[in-house]
């Protein structure tokens, strides 16, 4: 064999090698994008899971704060009256 012809070999098999690797990174970065959106997704509704739970907190503290007379309680009573008030004038709005 000559030396132009080994050395044209030598590039195809490099080349061959070349375009398997391409396609073995292709692959990987592909399977590293479906993984992104799948953790993406499931963040997303961890996001949404925890805003749930958090108004459950509100929700409850209020709740308990009724219940009991503490500070809590007398926190929980004003801003129950002032959804009240604002619900009047609302009220008084949709009346004019």
């Amino acid at each position: 064999m000559s030396k132009a012809s080994q050395l044209v070999e030598m590039l195809e098999i490099k080349t061959q090698q070349l375009i398997g690797l391409y396609h073995v990174e292709k692959r990987g970065k592909e399977q590293l994008a479906a993984r992104n959106v799948e953790l993406e997704e499931a963040l997303a509704a961890s996001q949404t899971k925890i805003g749930l739970l958090e108004e459950d907190i509100k929700q409850l503290k209020l709740a308990n704060g009724l219940l009991s007379g503490t500070a809590t309680g007398r926190e929980a009573k004003a801003k129950i009256n002032e959804i009240v008030r604002e619900i009047d004038r609302c009220i008084a709005l949709l009346n004019e």
